[in-house]
């Protein structure tokens, strides 16, 4: 049973593919959807392929009429607009955190 009919047909692949400087390629099927990365000092690579497969999950579950290029963009190889970052903190929760060291 597929439970995320709207993302990824039975037997369809949806891959995401980060080239660092070169930035990313979405792979659906026999289609693929390449976005160029942002020009950005890059201090540290660590986590970036976390990100954006964070990104692009946010994407297909809260946009998932969306066309792929647009997940694409929103998985980081472009940066979301104003819009979409608004609409992430609407619904990020923070909660403070302790740490009690015994």
């Amino acid at each position: 049973m597929n439970r995320f009919p709207h993302f990824v047909a039975a037997g369809e692949a949806l891959t995401d593919m980060t080239r660092g400087a070169l930035g990313a390629t979405l792979y659906r099927g026999d289609t693929a959807w390449n976005a160029w990365a942002p020009s950005i000092a890059v201090r540290d690579a660590a986590g970036a392929g976390d990100a954006s497969v964070g990104g692009l999950l946010f994407s297909l579950l809260c946009q998932p009429a969306s066309a792929d290029s647009e997940h694409l963009r929103f998985a980081g190889a472009a940066p979301p607009d104003l819009a979409h970052v608004l609409k992430l903190l609407e619904l990020t929760v923070a909660r403070p955190y302790t740490h009690e060291i015994k």
